[in-house]
């Protein structure tokens, strides 16, 4: 097997770290040079290594993530400018305004929760869901349970509806959050989390994947076409069990490889592995059509 240069960006202060780890020391024991790096790290090492690979690199301190998040918007600018070394999991669904929910919505794409960023566009959810409660959300700050998200009624949605801003979705009753864990296109395993009335913790269960979760969390995948690097893909499971689109997480995932029983997770990296030895095969032209052109979902 060829010998590789591997660049991990991560950060050691994250409980993300434990992943990345265990990634680099089995690349390590393949034979090939590795280096954990934030995503701080100095320029002139871009081209020293023949993949960079994005891991959890987002910091859980609320007080430096601008700076963090800034530092991440250089090295993605660097290597598209550069376009002699490439990156895995460096573009995505996940570093956009989240308005592909509402294209997914007007193409009637199923297990989609209905969102709109055009207030006149208010009533088609309301065909949709009969409520009238709404959670407004910021596009570029969007998480399945934000804490800054404002749960309304339809005739509050003037006073706080931003255009391009903000994004308003039903607010649906749910029972659950499921988070399934791909590598490529090939889903491996997912994570089912319940809230718990008696902490604000979350009840977490290695879930038992039945075929029509795998159905709908596969459909997704395939819109995505993420063929190289992880992601995640996670939904809400309502009340009466259907699964809604949450989140598509395809750059800084969070894989809670160190909550796997050993034999899986082992699975799971040695995928991975093969995976971005797939990925370092193609030739540079391959690659870049990869990372710049052919996994990208344009909205309409």
């Amino acid at each position: 097997m060829k010998k590789y240069k591997i660049l991990i960006v991560s950060d050691h202060e994250t409980t993300g770290v434990k992943d990345d780890l265990y990634i680099a020391r089995s690349f390590k024991n393949d034979g090939h040079l590795v280096r954990v790096f934030k995503n701080s790290y100095q320029a002139s090492f871009d081209e020293k290594f023949d993949v960079i690979i994005r891991r959890y690199d987002w910091p859980e301190n609320i007080l430096v993530s601008g700076y963090y998040g800034n530092k991440n918007e250089n090295l993605k600018a660097r290597i598209y400018r550069r376009r002699k070394v490439v990156g895995i999991n460096l573009f995505g669904f996940q570093e956009t305004d989240y308005s592909f929910f509402e294209t997914f919505t007007r193409e009637k794409i199923p297990n989609v929760i209905p969102s709109v960023v055009r207030q006149g566009a208010v009533p088609h959810i309301l065909r949709l869901y009969d409520t009238d409660r709404f959670i407004i959300r910021e596009k570029y700050q969007y998480l399945a349970k934000q804490n800054k998200a404002l749960h309304v009624m339809i005739n509050q949605i003037p006073k706080y509806f931003e255009k391009d801003v903000h994004m308003i979705q039903p607010d649906l009753k749910y029972k659950s959050e499921v988070q399934f864990h791909f590598v490529g296109n090939k889903l491996l395993y997912a994570f089912e989390y319940t809230p718990n009335k008696y902490s604000s913790l979350a009840k977490e269960k290695l879930l038992d994947i039945s075929p029509e979760d795998r159905e709908v969390a596969e459909r997704f995948a395939k819109i995505s076409n993420m063929k190289y690097g992880m992601q995640r893909i996670d939904f809400i499971r309502l009340t009466n069990g259907e699964l809604m689109l949450s989140e598509i997480r395809d750059t800084n995932v969070d894989m809670r490889l160190e909550k796997l029983d050993p034999h899986l997770r082992e699975k799971v990296i040695n995928e991975f592995k093969k995976n971005i030895y797939e990925f370092l095969e193609l030739d540079l032209e391959e690659q870049q059509r990869f990372v710049y052109y052919d996994r990208y979902y344009y909205p309409a």
